[in-house]
């Protein structure tokens, strides 16, 4: 084996390593729940600090894993053939042999295994690659960001042409003469909600009706009671820690 296959069997291991790490990375960071992302706020290091700014600019973070990702694909297909061709005579079945071996080590050391590994433990992963990902966000930076501007620009097309406008729903109901005057009003409540700002319903924090995780039957049932909701989060510890919503179809009669 000579030198040069030695230098092109490192680089493509290396290149494989990194197929490896950003295949994870997409997996760890787009799997991460929000129980997830609260605990990684709350822990104030410099591995999580970092974690939350690829997270805040995650159309980012995406776009640099898809360019980071084909362009060491490549690059590990190019080198594999040389390496192959260095190594081995064929007769026939060349192009078949290296396809095989290919598809092979792509599949399993750069797409598989590190998924796998990152489904089982996101947060670490994600903390292990962030350092890397934000250096390699900051190289492509050019090229992912004409990819995110491009499928903006896409996305907002096709969303232009699907739009239904305000007063197309209105005639909608115009037209349902038919329908009883409540659902006549539903949907007239649906048609008015589209005008309606975050700030206009959202409520303060200490406003927020809740029930702790630990909370008995009949305190459950008082609070739905006085509330009047029927959707109501439940939370362990503090109303940052959301674990579910407790849904209730008739609060008033349980």
């Amino acid at each position: 084996m000579t030198f040069h296959v030695v230098v092109l069997c490192c680089v493509t291991l290396f290149l494989l390593l990194v197929s490896a790490l950003v295949s994870g990375s997409e997996t760890a960071f787009f799997s991460l729940s929000g129980n997830d992302v609260r605990k990684i706020r709350r822990h104030d290091t410099p591995v999580c600090r970092r974690m939350l700014n690829l997270l805040g600019k995650a159309d980012l973070l995406l776009a640099t894993i898809l360019v980071v990702n084909n362009l060491v694909n490549i690059g590990i297909v190019i080198l594999s053939s040389e390496i192959i061709d260095s190594l081995f005579t064929f007769a026939r079945f060349e192009f078949l042999f290296k396809t095989v071996i290919v598809t092979f080590l792509l599949l399993l050391f750069g797409e598989i295994l590190p998924k796998v590994a990152a489904q089982t433990i996101p947060l670490r992963f994600a903390g292990f690659a962030a350092r890397p990902l934000l250096v390699l966000r900051w190289i492509f930076y050019p090229l992912s960001y004409v990819l995110v501007r491009t499928g903006n620009r896409i996305s907002e097309r096709a969303a232009h042409h699907q739009e239904i406008s305000i007063g197309e729903l209105a005639d909608a109901i115009d037209m349902t003469r038919t329908a009883s005057k409540e659902e006549h009003g539903m949907l007239s409540g649906i048609v008015s909600f589209v005008n309606t700002e975050v700030q206009e319903i959202m409520k303060p924090r200490v406003d927020i009706t809740a029930v702790a995780i630990t909370d008995s039957y009949e305190q459950v049932k008082q609070t739905i009671i006085r509330s009047g909701f029927s959707r109501i989060p439940v939370y362990e510890g503090d109303l940052d820690n959301i674990k579910g919503t407790l849904y209730v179809k008739e609060p008033a009669d349980r």
